[in-house]
């Protein structure tokens, strides 16, 4: 749209700077002053701010609207895409979702809670978070011998057990069995991300954290499909 703008506006500049030329001589012979008046009057008439500057002002104005939404748009040429039908593609963490870990199942004793905060609030991973923000209202117990290992999970003693918090095979790695209660078919749901929980080398406990969606995603989504796109994820 713009450069078709400017394109129009280059032909419309020459075409009144012809018109000009013949106003001024035209009116020449009779009043030099008044010719000199009448092209610049049509000059100033026919300016074509409404090509040349108000057409990119407006997608200007556009992308700064959307920038304060915390919407970043790369180019003008993206509004005109947007403008059009066809498939639409959306990234799932923090556009449909929260971007954020949230607690959203756990399967084992409820005492073992105060624990497992006692050592986790000694990380900054999203999944210590998750658990602090879950259980904000349980008092956390002291931890000693505390160690991390990075991608894996957490290792400490409580109340003089070991207590391990961590990824699935990282944790199995370092105990001798898994509890009766967990060795049947899990509740956690297959789209949440596991984590387990042993004490003195046996798996007591598992927990199952997910990112919540967005309360406005489903709604834009159907926004979206209402207006002619399709969309994917």
């Amino acid at each position: 749209v713009v450069l078709l703008a400017d394109r129009i506006a280059g032909y419309f500049i020459a075409v009144v700077l012809v018109l000009a030329a013949i106003t001024a001589t035209l009116w020449w012979q009779r009043d030099m002053y008044f010719a000199i008046d009448s092209a610049i009057a049509l000059l100033v008439v026919t300016c074509p701010c409404a090509l040349a500057i108000a057409t990119p002002l407006a997608f200007t104005v556009a992308v700064g609207r959307a920038a304060g939404r915390g919407i970043l748009v790369k180019g003008a040429h993206s509004l005109e895409t947007l403008t059009g039908r066809g498939t639409i593609f959306l990234d799932k963490t923090g556009t449909l979702t929260e971007g954020r870990m949230e607690l959203e199942a756990f399967e084992g004793p409820a005492e073992l809670r105060s624990a497992i905060l006692g050592l986790e609030r000694h990380s900054r991973h999203p999944v210590a978070a998750a658990f602090a923000q879950a259980w904000a209202d349980v008092e956390p117990r002291e931890v000693a011998e505390y160690e991390e290992t990075l991608g894996g999970g957490l290792r400490g003693r409580v109340d003089g057990r070991e207590l391990i918090v961590g990824r699935p095979e990282w944790v199995l790695a370092r105990s001798a069995r898994v509890a009766e209660s967990l060795q049947g078919a899990s509740l956690l749901d297959a789209r949440l991300t596991p984590v387990l929980i042993a004490v003195d080398g046996e798996v007591v406990a598992r927990a199952g954290f997910g990112d919540p969606l967005r309360g406005t995603a489903k709604g834009m989504i159907g926004e979206l499909q209402a207006h002619g796109w399709e969309v994917r994820l």
